[in-house]
C-alpha cells in the first residue's frame, strides 16, 4: 500500500449504492456555492432595505412637523400684516372722506362766490 494514494471514501463509486459521482458533485458544489452567497446577499439586502425604509418614514414625519410648524408661524405673520393693512386702509378711508368733506364745502364756497361775483358784474 505504500504506492498507492488514498481514495477518499466520498469519491469511490460503489456499485448498487445512490453515492454521487465526482462529476455530480462537483457541478452540485459549483451550483450550490454561488446560490447560498446570492440568499445571503439578498437577505442581507432586505434587512438593509427594511432599516432604511423606516428611517426614511421617520424623517418624512419630522419634515413635515417642521413644515406645519413653519406654516403656522407664516400664516400668522400673514394675519398680523393683513391686520396692520386693515388698520392703515381704514385710517386712510377716514383721512380721504374728510378731504372730500372739505373739497366740497369749499368747492360750495367757491361757487356761491363765483355766482355772487357774476351778478355784481352785471
Amino acid at each position: 500500500m505504500k504506492g498507492r494514494r488514498h481514495t477518499p471514501p466520498f469519491l469511490c463509486q460503489r456499485k448498487g449504492t445512490s453515492q454521487v459521482n465526482t462529476t455530480q458533485q462537483l457541478y452540485l458544489t459549483i451550483a450550490v456555492a454561488p446560490i447560498l452567497s446570492l440568499v445571503i446577499v439578498l437577505a442581507g439586502y432586505i434587512v438593509q432595505n427594511v432599516n432604511l425604509n423606516a428611517r426614511v418614514a421617520e424623517i418624512k414625519g419630522d419634515i413635515r412637523d417642521l413644515l406645519n410648524a413653519h406654516t403656522a408661524e407664516i400664516r400668522a405673520e400673514i394675519r398680523a400684516v393683513q391686520t396692520a393693512i386693515n388698520g392703515v386702509r381704514e385710517t386712510l378711508q377716514a383721512e380721504l372722506n374728510g378731504v372730500r368733506s372739505e373739497i366740497a364745502k369749499n368747492h360750495s364756497e367757491l361757487l356761491s362766490k363765483l355766482v355772487e361775483e357774476r351778478f355784481r358784474s352785471r
